[in-house]
């Protein structure tokens, strides 16, 4: 493999599968849930009980907020890298079990769904792609949680059939593409996701006037 893919170990072996296959290299992360942190089930517990909880209607994103605020962070961001072996959840960059080096993303968008505002199974450890690095913010090419912000997606880490079809070309590019596009994977799907890679987490960058990178 190339020599940019030599931090994948014994561990992430388990669950990144790597092959090369006709020019394409295939590794992707399957994240397999496990239960929440004691302390964040207690602490979730505690406040969907709270009267202030009841009160906060879907709309309220800074009520929602502040109350995910109360979750013991330190806690949930190990329980997340631990699961992931602390790679980030969309472009698999390392990532460490600090606050400024690492989010905490909701899947599902904290501002659309109160259901999962609290939820650990919408909960993915993510890197800060590219927002802590300083520069002009006009120029500055994010990705991952940073240029995704409240949408919503299709691509999923937790779908271990969907990430089984993740590619990378032999230059670092990012493509789904499964071996047989019928059933599951009609061409809308396909398109769907690829909107997701490319535009909304903008996992291969900005294109340029020329088409490339």
């Amino acid at each position: 493999l190339p020599k940019y893919y030599s931090f994948l170990e014994d561990k992430i072996r388990e669950t990144a599968k790597n092959y090369i296959t006709r020019g394409k290299i295939e590794i992707y992360l399957y994240i397999k849930k496990k239960e929440a942190p004691r302390s964040m089930r207690a602490k979730v517990a505690e406040i969907k009980s709270s009267p202030a909880w009841k009160r906060i209607q879907l709309e309220d994103t800074k009520a929602l907020r502040q109350q995910f605020d109360l979750l013991p962070k330190q806690d949930i961001r190990q329980a997340l890298l631990d699961e992931q072996y602390f790679l980030c959840a969309y472009c698999m960059r390392r990532i460490e079990n600090e606050e400024l080096h690492m989010n905490i993303e909701h899947w599902s968008p904290l501002s659309k769904d109160k259901d999962n505002a609290l939820n650990y199974r919408n909960f993915l450890a993510v890197c800060k792609g590219g927002a802590d690095i300083p520069g002009n913010t006009k120029r500055r090419v994010l990705c991952c949680d940073a240029e995704k912000l409240d949408t919503e997606l299709t691509i999923d880490p937790q779908d271990q059939e969907m990430m089984s079809h993740i590619r990378y070309s032999k230059d670092g590019i990012i493509l789904f593409h499964p071996t047989s596009p019928s059933g599951r994977w009609s061409a809308e799907l396909i398109h769907t996701i690829e909107q997701d890679i490319n535009q909304i987490l903008q996992l291969d960058g900005r294109p340029n006037r020329t088409g490339g990178i």
